[in-house]
């Protein structure tokens, strides 16, 4: 599943979301898209993006990495 492109936008607004981004292994990626991917509402999804580029920008993940 590819990453939505106003969840790339915004993590691409953020250089520590992005840098976190490009570390993230395909199972978060898919998670972080298939969240995304599921929110109902525009303002419900919009709130789960905010979520998604602050968590990248604290260094965390969804699922542990595997180093």
């Amino acid at each position: 599943m590819a990453i939505p492109a106003d969840v790339q936008a915004a993590i691409e607004a953020s250089p520590k979301a992005k840098a976190m981004m490009e570390k993230l292994t395909e199972q978060n990626r898919f998670a972080l898209a298939f969240r995304t991917h599921n929110m109902k509402t525009p303002a419900g999804r919009q709130k789960k993006i905010e979520s998604f580029v602050a968590m990248l920008e604290r260094g965390e993940t969804i699922h542990p990495q595997k180093t």
